[in-house]
């Protein structure tokens, strides 16, 4: 497996793939857009990658098997930028290898060509969340804060 950015030609399996991840995410009750998703992929596709960038995750059979979708902003109380991970999805079967941490890495270094000097990434609860909570270590970061979501 290798990683690279989504191209056009990967969009249809990206699109797949994000629709597995709603599946597991706390959003699931919501409606899956197909067009939202395509807009968004091409968008980035096509962008400079210095706001948006999508790292996928490849196997030997040319198939993406996972996604990383990073933004930047700027942080509230800061002129400095943070890098956020927007989602990240790895299929079942493609986990528990060391390319995981690779994309996280990957993540880091576009973080630090693009002059963001913080980088954060969240997890789903309920999905093997010690695992991904050492992966994070591994990776350079520490928890920081625990997010709470509710029906409006």
């Amino acid at each position: 497996m290798y990683l690279k950015l989504l191209e056009t030609k990967d969009i249809p399996r990206f699109v797949d793939l994000c629709y597995n991840f709603h599946q597991a995410s706390p959003y699931n009750g919501r409606a899956f857009s197909v067009e939202k998703v395509s807009t968004l992929a091409k968008s980035i596709t096509t962008s400079n990658k210095k706001d948006f960038i999508i790292i996928t995750l490849v196997d030997d059979n040319e198939v993406t098997q996972g996604f990383l979708i990073g933004i930047t902003s700027e942080i509230p109380f800061s002129e400095e930028k943070v890098a956020m991970e927007l989602a990240w999805w790895v299929e079942p079967h493609a986990r528990g290898t060391r390319k995981s941490v690779e994309m996280v890495l990957a993540f880091k270094e576009w973080a630090k060509r693009v002059d963001c000097k913080v980088a954060q990434m969240s997890m789903i609860e309920n999905t093997g969340t010690d695992k991904i909570d050492k992966l994070y270590i591994k990776a350079g970061l520490q928890r920081a804060e625990v997010n709470y979501i509710g029906e409006l």
